[in-house]
């Protein structure tokens, strides 16, 4: 009775390989939808604590695997079309609504977020984001409430919207104060920005007025702004 219930309140595997696997399934409480189509899958140490909702795997390889994510109260959701995803650490505490990865290297046929269901406006749309051929590098991504990290080397892809990103990177640190950017650095097919900078969270009331600071160097050409207009 008790010692099973324990058992399977948590989970712990030494190596796990996975070769055309389907998973689905509904977190009860949340309503949240996850599905997975794994084409080949390598997992070293995966430790599944499911009374405290904590999760943590190490040394996650995936090739061409299908990942999407639904959230009905929050009207999210965020699909993926995954060529090959390197994760040296994962963790993910969902009573703390924490998540943070280590080492990712991402090479992705198609990412794709949405935040409403209202019909995508024309343009770049934060509400309704696509990416195609899409490559990241990343040392670390973390986020806890207003605790956030991105320590991004190099991103590129190309947007719904026509918007080709070749090369970026950044460093971002948030604590309850302060959103911090370092190094941000984006090269399209027409525009390059630099840019560093302090913003006080308060600063994204609508009702509250203050000063930031940031230096920013920027050439924007006039093809991406039609592109990011919709035109």
């Amino acid at each position: 009775g008790s010692n099973v219930a324990y058992a399977l309140a948590r989970i712990g595997v030494g190596h796990l390989h996975l070769h055309n696997v389907y998973v689905s399934f509904v977190m009860p409480v949340e309503n949240r939808h996850v599905m997975a189509n794994v084409g080949n899958a390598d997992v070293q140490r995966v430790n599944l604590s499911l009374d405290d909702k904590r999760y943590s795997v190490n040394n996650i390889l995936l090739q061409h695997t299908l990942l999407s994510y639904q959230d009905p109260k929050q009207r999210m959701e965020f699909g993926s079309d995954i060529k090959e995803l390197s994760l040296n650490k994962t963790n993910i505490d969902l009573k703390r609504n924490s998540y943070s990865l280590a080492d990712i290297l991402l090479k992705a046929n198609k990412l794709k977020y949405r935040s409403k269901e209202t019909k995508p406006k024309a343009g770049l749309d934060p509400s309704y984001i696509v990416l195609r051929n899409a490559q990241l590098e990343a040392h670390a991504l973390s986020y806890c409430g207003k605790n956030i990290n991105a320590d991004v080397s190099h991103l590129s892809a190309a947007e719904r919207s026509g918007l080709t990103i070749t090369n970026a990177s950044m460093q971002l640190n948030a604590d309850n104060s302060n959103i911090r950017l370092n190094n941000f650095y984006v090269n399209t097919t027409a525009s390059e920005i630099f840019a560093h900078g302090t913003l006080p969270w308060k600063m994204l009331d609508k009702k509250h007025k203050g000063n930031f600071g940031a230096n920013l160097t920027a050439y924007i050409g006039k093809q991406d702004l039609l592109l990011i207009a919709g035109q």
